[in-house]
């Protein structure tokens, strides 16, 4: 898990630098999906129909419309706002995924937990400040990518109860890869040669992650 977290805080600062040298967010959340679908595909490949066959695709449908709208979120409060506040408000991302997996899954959450999970909202609070500053846009739009992440993460956990680690991520990129091409067609460009590298870079991360 802590491996996982330190690839998508490369994956952010990537998307940071990209959403500062100019590139649109819709265009790196696409070219992040389809570059990390292209790594996953060798290894459907190699375990064929019988190895991606699944009777859960209702919610891995679900999942992509949900991860798709995170994703999006996402790059769009990269742009908007400073990394670090960006980074600080998806940890809310947890919480929420926390109290979900006790009221919806039936986790037994302890008091150690819900104690960390209050003082991680608290923490949000401090860097919001509401009521003292207005809310920026970024910070909204990061507080909404929050909760889709939360909701994602619920999903990830029902699936992985019977569904194979590389089949759930093979499945969230083939199904979102559709829905992010939708907004990135309206501002579509292809991205310069000197960006290629780093978009293949943040697609073969998002793939570890």
């Amino acid at each position: 898990m802590v491996l996982a977290c330190a690839l998508m805080s490369v994956m952010a600062a990537i998307a940071r630098y990209l959403s500062l040298e100019g590139m649109h967010p819709n265009m790196i959340a696409f070219f992040r999906i389809m570059i990390a679908l292209v790594c996953i595909l060798p290894w459907a490949a190699r375990v064929g129909w019988n190895g991606v066959r699944t009777d859960k695709f209702g919610l891995y449908c679900f999942r992509a419309m949900i991860s798709s709208c995170a994703l999006l979120a996402w790059f769009w409060a990269i742009a908007l706002i400073p990394l670090a506040e960006m980074t600080a408000l998806s940890f809310l991302a947890p919480i929420f995924a926390t109290i979900g997996a006790a009221v919806f899954l039936k986790e037994t959450v302890r008091a150690r937990r819900w104690t960390a999970t209050f003082i991680g909202f608290i923490g949000a609070l401090i860097i919001i400040r509401p009521g003292l500053i207005e809310m920026s846009v970024g910070s909204w739009v990061a507080l909404i990518g929050a909760g889709f992440v939360g909701i994602s993460i619920l999903n990830i956990k029902t699936l992985s109860r019977t569904e194979n680690p590389n089949k759930v991520v093979f499945y969230m990129n083939f199904l979102m890869m559709p829905v992010a091409l939708v907004p990135a067609l309206f501002v579509w460009e292809l991205p310069a040669p000197q960006y290629w590298g780093w978009l293949v870079a943040m697609g073969v991360i998002a793939v570890v992650a």
